[in-house]
């Protein structure tokens, strides 16, 4: 069994040796340099350095597997082709011209009266107040003219209102091609009415008169 007096020698050894040793090792960790603290320095290596083996590999497959590229020559040597569409004489070059001609002439066109419309909200503007008996009839009772502009959802009682709206709001110009006013159908009729539509049937209130026919 060990004396008091020794383990306590033994225990005192122990910790000094173990003060001196932290000490020791944090004297030499504040004296050592941080190893990742650096200074960034530009080092130019040859374009044959091994370092650039593997992009060059990649670069050469790449090369190699993608589709060989048109050039000027057959860029410029390809023929005008006309506009599918029956009744368009348009002719165009480039793919790109065709598909902004389409988009703007023909893809939104009404099938009443043929108009063509930027967007597809405008064709379904122009159907309901141009083509739809009923949008008359509420429009009489209710605001029904929908403003043209994307995101807007006013509405106003007649026509002008809504030109009025674009023009302060929108800041369209005041020469703006808007949307003709329709004509009144019963006055048109009477005006166009010909001649012949009138009755040519005798008045029962007159006397009939004998008619003779002479051979």
């Amino acid at each position: 069994m060990i004396q008091p007096h020794v383990a306590d020698i033994q225990t005192e050894g122990n910790v000094r040796s173990c003060n001196n040793d932290c000490l020791i090792t944090k004297e030499t960790e504040g004296n050592e340099e941080n190893p990742f603290n650096f200074k960034p320095q530009v080092i130019h290596l040859h374009k044959d350095h091994g370092l650039f083996e593997d992009g060059d590999v990649q670069r050469h497959m790449y090369l190699k597997m993608a589709p060989p590229c048109l050039t000027p020559v057959l860029l410029y040597s390809v023929s005008d082709f006309a506009c599918h569409i029956s009744g368009c004489t348009a002719t165009f070059k480039t793919l790109q011209e065709y598909e902004h001609h389409y988009n703007s002439l023909h893809r939104h066109v009404c099938c009443t009266c043929r108009r063509s419309l930027p967007t597809a909200r405008l064709l379904d503007i122009h159907i309901q107040e141009w083509h739809d008996s009923l949008f008359a009839v509420l429009a009489q009772k209710q605001d029904m003219y929908q403003c043209l502009v994307e995101g807007c959802g006013l509405k106003f009682r007649t026509i002008k209102d809504r030109k009025d709206h674009l023009i302060n709001i929108h800041k369209y110009p005041p020469d703006f091609r808007f949307d003709k006013v329709k004509k009144d159908k019963s006055k048109s009729v009477v005006i166009c009415a010909p001649e012949t539509s009138v009755s040519t049937a005798p008045d029962p209130s007159e006397p009939s008169r004998p008619r003779y026919s002479y051979r």
